[in-house]
């Protein structure tokens, strides 16, 4: 028979020997006791594995995976384990402060509205110290302050994600009605869902580091290990979340209050004028550098059918046909340019890779130490007067 506790705490572990056991013990150090941990190690290769053996303790329930299946499956199953009324997750190399579930259920349980409650997060190094600098993301990332819904979507669209996954908690009844984490999305399946949640429930931010977030800056094989092929995958990533909520699941009132400064018509939409309105404002929006137009022709393609919306995009906003076609004509940049231009600079840094190791090599060639009294001979012939 299944315990009940308040909060199921889930781990996704993946080669993180060095860190899981202060992962584990920053939650079992928590002043708030009511719950359960559920580590999936995700077929780890290092010794992970018996670092989560050697820790003993009741609320631990401990699943090893038979194959390395990603982060995103590992997450899933321990929801399907998860007993509890809330839900955190939490990073297999972060940690939280000791008082982080504590405050989180007090916000939760006093405001039955908020779906989920996040909060800041310092960003540390391998050793837990404070990072600095962060190299490719903004050291205060995590530093966000309350929005509404709609407020939130706009901040997002426009800047990406800037909520901590390891910091969240969200009620059990938020999986139940959303579903678990999409399969589709490896670097962002947390921005997804973020998404997905701010479109049916208010969230709430604690301004307090609660969380310390590890951020190693090397190429290695997870999700967050800066390299062209995550970086590129974020932006493909990205273009098809916001290409599932416009033709998916669009909360029609959360969008018009995150974008309604940017309607060409203000007041009393109908159905007709909120798609022409939505084409506009995709259309002049870009992401982190990638312009949203060819989601923007694609929203449109997908409702040119309807003779009501070429009627009123006619009307209302002087756009025809021709100026589609003539849109759709133009050139489209889908990757910023320091992606694009990336191979360019791979080749060039690998030649002064190679030039350097050339002389390198005959500098400490014996024919070059050899040679270096005739060299000197001749620099004195060469510039005496």
């Amino acid at each position: 028979m299944k315990k009940n506790v308040k909060v199921s705490v889930i781990i996704p572990s993946y080669n993180h020997s060095k860190f899981i056991e202060r992962t584990i013990n920053s939650v079992l150090q928590q002043t708030f006791d009511d719950f359960e941990i559920i580590v999936v190690d995700d077929c780890s290769t290092d010794n992970s594995t018996d670092v989560i053996d050697s820790i003993k303790d009741s609320r631990l329930k401990k699943f090893y995976l038979k194959e390395n299946f990603g982060t995103v499956i590992a997450l899933n199953f321990g929801l399907s384990k998860a007993n509890g009324e809330y839900i955190a997750t939490l990073g297999s190399d972060d940690m939280w402060e000791k008082d982080k579930l504590e405050k989180q259920i007090n916000v939760l349980e006093t405001n039955k509205n908020v779906g989920a409650c996040f909060s800041w997060a310092n960003i540390v190094d391998e050793n837990d110290q404070l990072l600095q600098t962060c190299g490719t993301i903004n050291c205060e990332v995590f530093i966000q302050k309350n929005r509404t819904q709609g407020q939130w979507l706009r901040y997002l669209f426009e800047n990406g994600n800037c909520l901590c996954h390891s910091s969240a908690l969200l009620r059990k009844e938020v999986y139940d009605k959303i579903g678990n984490y999409n399969l589709a999305y490896r670097q962002l399946h947390d921005f997804e869902y973020w998404i997905k949640l701010i479109n049916k429930y208010e969230i709430f931010i604690i301004k307090e580091s609660l969380v310390k977030y590890r951020r190693i800056e090397k190429t290695n094989n997870s999700v967050s290990a800066v390299n062209l092929e995550n970086t590129t995958r974020v932006f493909n990533e990205t273009y098809n979340i916001w290409f599932d909520y416009f033709f998916s699941y669009m909360n029609e009132n959360v969008f018009i209050e995150a974008f309604k400064d940017k309607f060409k018509k203000k007041l009393n939409l109908s159905y007709e004028e909120l798609i022409c309105e939505t084409f506009f404002v995709l259309k002049e929006l870009n992401i982190g550098g990638v312009q949203c137009k060819a989601l923007a022709l694609r929203f449109l393609t997908e409702n040119l059918n309807n003779d009501k919306i070429i009627e009123c995009l006619k009307e209302h906003y002087n756009f025809n046909l021709s100026d589609f076609y003539k849109e759709s004509g133009k050139e489209i940049t889908f990757y910023p340019e320091f992606i694009k231009n990336k191979d360019l600079t791979d080749e060039i840094s690998n030649l002064k890779i190679e030039y350097k190791n050339t002389i390198n090599e005959i500098y400490s060639s014996t024919s070059w130490k050899i040679t270096k009294p005739l060299r000197a001979i001749s620099k004195i012939f060469r510039f005496k007067k």
